[in-house]
C-alpha cells in the first residue's frame, strides 16, 4: 500500500488505469485506511426506518472506491459491489455484523439507511472479516465512496512480481508528486508487527514455563 499526495489523489483514475496495464499488478483500489489491519473512523451518526428511538450504536465508516473491494478479495453473501458511476454517492455497502447490529432481516439489497443524514440504499452486504486486532470482535462496518479523501493506494501483486509492481506504482507516482518522498508497505509485514510483542510474550512464557517445571523436577 501507498500513501498519495493530493495531485495524485486529484487523478486516481488516470493512475490506476496505467496501473492495471502492467501485468505485474493484479488489481488496485483506494481508499482511506492507513493500514487495513487497524481500520478505525466510528460514527454514530447512521439511522434506519426501524431504528429503536433509545439506541445510540456506532459503526466504522470506510471510504472506498469501486475497485477496493475486489483488491481485497473481499467477498459478497448478498448484492454488489459499487460500480464506479456517480450512483455510489447514495450507495452503501455492510458488513455482516452491521446488519445483524441494525437487526435487518433478509434480503437486505434496497432497504433505505441514511449516514450523515446522507439518504441511500444498502446495495450489497460482505462477508466479516477482521479489520483491527485479532483480539478485538469484529465490529459494523459500512462502505461508502463520499466523505473522505481516498488517499492510501492498496496494489495486489505476487512475491515474484513485487519489485515490478512497485517500480511501476513509483513511475506514476513520480509523474504526479514530483520529488515528494515515496514511501510503500507491504501489508503482511504489516501484520507481523501488529503481533510481535504478543510473540515475544509468548516465547517468554515457554521459557519461564520450562525453567519453573525444571526446578519442580530438581524438588527444590
Amino acid at each position: 500500500s501507498v500513501p498519495l499526495t493530493q495531485e495524485i489523489v486529484d487523478h486516481i483514475d488516470a493512475v490506476k488505469t496505467e496501473l492495471k496495464k502492467q501485468t505485474a499488478i493484479e488489481n488496485v483500489g483506494a481508499s482511506d485506511a492507513y493500514s487495513f489491519s487497524d481500520i478505525n473512523g466510528e460514527t454514530g451518526d447512521i439511522n434506519w426506518p426501524s431504528k429503536p428511538p433509545t439506541s445510540n450504536p456506532t459503526i466504522v465508516q470506510l471510504c472506498a472506491d469501486n475497485d477496493f473491494i475486489p483488491t481485497m478479495k473481499i467477498k459478497f453473501i448478498e448484492g454488489h459491489n459499487f460500480s464506479g458511476t456517480p450512483g455510489d454517492s447514495s450507495s452503501y455497502i455492510l458488513n455482516e455484523t452491521a446488519v445483524k447490529m441494525m437487526h435487518l432481516k433478509p434480503p437486505y439489497v434496497g432497504q433505505q439507511i441514511s449516514l450523515h443524514n446522507q439518504k441511500g440504499t444498502i446495495i450489497g452486504v460482505t462477508e466479516d472479516f477482521n479489520f483491527q486486532t485479532l483480539k478485538q470482535k469484529i465490529k459494523p462496518l459500512i462502505f461508502v465512496t463520499l466523505g473522505a479523501e481516498r488517499n492510501i493506494l492498496y496494489v495486489r501483486t505476487t512475491p515474484e512480481k513485487a519489485q515490478q509492481a512497485i517500480a511501476a506504482v513509483h513511475e506514476q507516482y513520480k509523474k504526479y508528486a514530483g520529488n515528494t518522498p515515496f514511501s510503500y508497505y507491504f501489508l503482511d509485514a504489516t501484520f507481523d508487527a501488529q503481533y510481535k510483542s504478543d510473540e515475544r510474550a509468548g516465547t517468554l512464557f515457554n521459557v519461564f514455563a520450562g525453567i519453573a517445571i525444571f526446578i519442580s523436577c530438581l524438588g527444590l
